[in-house]
């Protein structure tokens, strides 16, 4: 029996993902000829057939094998109602994860607008390529490659630096800090695509791929404490700290340069410089908040929120680091 018109189409079956990690046996060809076999599944999701090329990467024990191909869709599907408030988070974990195809069922109206905002806010790449009744489908219309990531991660550094630059000229000025505010959404568009790279993709040297996700992940969450701050001082109409307290807030702000001048011209002087201001300023905003009331100290405890979230920046730039520049061997 055909399906009505007006019926939800049923999803492209999901294929399985491929499996991270498996071990094979090496096979001996002639005298010293050693050949290993590629997973069918990755070969068949990436199209590689009897005669490509691929590029082969050699860094110590580990061997990275990249295709030139474009994966086959991963399609998933999800209920928004029965998502509730988790459906805008489920959707960013699925495109974070790597899935390139969602469908989207609702029946409540409105959800298309929802989703076309999220999209604009957190989803590059992805678009609504389909919709009918009680549907839509999105679907990522865009393939990231590895080369982006580097620019990204230095776009949402630079953007750290200038929500830090703002938020310490304009606290007391609501109206400036609602577009202030909004490069905390394009911090969550940027740190969001570079971990799907991450993901899909890996970093240039795979043993720090899960550092540097990490260290992406801390970047959204440093944005995210100035956009609180942000909130408090436009729900507040505007708040004046406190001169001892905004010279710390200003202080604390200064480390987004630091940061950024560690993961892309590191030097062993300027971790150690940027450990020893990290502890000043902790021990600084210790010795503020016991002192303050009030707005100073909503903005003491952001401050020292964003000083600890920095230093495990600090700590992901330096395993980053740390290795590539030789240090430490013998």
């Amino acid at each position: 029996m055909g399906a009505s018109k007006n019926s939800i189409p049923a999803p492209a079956q999901p294929r399985p993902r491929a499996e991270a990690h498996s071990r094979r046996k090496v096979i001996r060809q002639g005298n010293d000829t050693l050949t290993l076999t590629l997973p069918r599944k990755w070969t068949s999701q990436m199209g590689i057939r009897g005669g490509d090329e691929l590029d082969v990467e050699e860094r110590g024990p580990v061997l990275t094998v990249t295709a030139h191909g474009t994966p086959g869709m991963e399609t998933v599907r999800i209920d928004a109602e029965e998502a509730g408030v988790l459906f805008k988070r489920i959707l960013t974990y699925l495109y974070r994860t790597g899935y390139d195809e969602v469908m989207v069922t609702f029946r409540a109206p409105g959800v298309v607008n929802r989703i076309q905002d999220i999209i604009a806010h957190t989803l590059m790449g992805f678009e609504i390529v389909a919709q009918g009744p009680g549907y839509c489908v999105i679907r990522n219309i865009s393939v990231p490659v590895e080369a982006e990531l580097d620019s990204l991660l230095r776009r949402t550094f630079l953007l750290l630096q200038s929500m830090a630059e703002g938020v310490n000229t304009q606290l007391a000025h609501p109206e400036a800090l609602q577009d202030l505010r909004r490069l905390e959404d394009t911090n969550n568009k940027f740190t969001t695509i570079c971990r799907r790279i991450l993901v899909t993709r890996g970093y240039r040297d795979p043993l720090q791929t899960a550092r540097v996700y990490s260290l992406t992940t801390d970047l959204e969450l440093l944005a995210d404490e100035y956009k609180y701050l942000i909130d408090y001082a436009i729900q507040q109409k505007g708040i004046s700290p406190s001169p001892p307290v905004l010279a710390y807030l200003q202080d604390v702000g200064r480390m987004a340069t630091k940061l950024y001048d560690l993961l892309f011209s590191f030097s062993l002087p300027g971790a150690l410089e940027g450990y020893q201001q990290r502890k000043d300023l902790i021990d600084r905003g210790l010795r503020l908040l016991p002192t303050k009331t009030g707005d100073n100290v909503v903005v003491v405890h952001y401050a020292l929120r964003i000083a600890h979230i920095g230093f495990n920046i600090m700590c992901h730039c330096l395993a980053v680091n740390y290795p590539r520049h030789g240090l430490g061997k013998a």
